[in-house]
């Protein structure tokens, strides 16, 4: 699939396929992947050129839309939605639903994204100067440096901490260390991470990839700032935690 959407294809199938098991996910997942890879191989040549193509207006429409969507819908899910489910249906049937509820949410910001690369190309003379092997090959070095950065930090905090589980369920992990990536960086998936959007821009050459990338990181380091790293610090708590400033090495994607 293009590279614009490599994150958002794995964070459902890690997010909720793996542990649910459901054949809803594959489903849905096989879908928006196919749509992907037929568009993408038509872009390449090898199929009919422009099977799939959109306007501008639109474009931007439904990508803006799928940023903030993302970023508000999970907002809201902790600070409201989540802590009535834990409540009224339990910890169990709340982190199911979580999973369902933030796999959409990322493939709605996913298609946000792609339709960005199946709009007419802006400012192609502008851009003539720069060599297109300069900008794929900083394109792909930025996604690898973006994955990287996201497996990097699965591997410091661990899978649940990743997703948010600890969040989700209002149950703390056991401890915090910081190791690896979290040694040089304090959110690396915040920061680094986002590395995949803008090698994605540059890769296809796309001035509103560009854009959409700089919106997503400064969304996603609002709701560092003013919902996650709140809920951090009131789940842990203990004088012991704050001398260790365990929040530096908790983040998410």
């Amino acid at each position: 699939p293009p590279l614009a959407l490599l994150w958002g294809d794995v964070g459902l199938f890690s997010g909720s396929l793996e542990s649910s098991g459901d054949a809803y996910d594959i489903l849905a997942a096989i879908i928006v992947i196919n749509v992907q890879v037929i568009d993408t191989l038509g872009s390449n040549g090898i199929l009919q050129e422009g099977i799939f193509r959109m306007d501008h207006a639109p474009a931007f429409a439904i990508c803006v839309f799928g940023l903030f969507y993302y970023i508000l819908s999970i907002s809201f899910f902790f600070k409201y939605l989540g802590p009535w489910m834990r409540e009224k249906f339990g910890t169990a049937k709340t982190l199911k639903f979580w999973e369902y509820f933030v796999s959409l949410a990322w493939q709605i910001q996913t298609i946000g994204f792609w339709v960005l690369t199946i709009t007419p190309s802006l400012f192609e003379k502008e851009l003539e100067v720069i060599p297109g092997w300069l900008t794929t090959t900083s394109g792909i070095l930025l996604v690898v440096l973006g994955i990287g950065s996201k497996m990097g930090a699965i591997y410091g905090t661990g899978y649940n901490t990743y997703y948010w589980y600890d969040m989700v369920t209002d149950i703390p992990n056991a401890y915090f260390v910081e190791v690896g990536i979290y040694k040089f960086i304090g959110s690396p998936t915040y920061t680094l991470g986002r590395g995949t959007s803008f090698g994605a821009a540059l890769h296809f050459r796309s001035v509103p990839m560009l854009v959409a990338g700089v919106v997503d990181l400064v969304l996603i380091n609002l709701f560092n700032k003013f919902v996650e790293q709140p809920s951090v610090e009131k789940m842990y708590s203990t004088p012991k935690q704050k001398e260790e400033s365990f929040k530096s090495t908790r983040s998410n994607i």
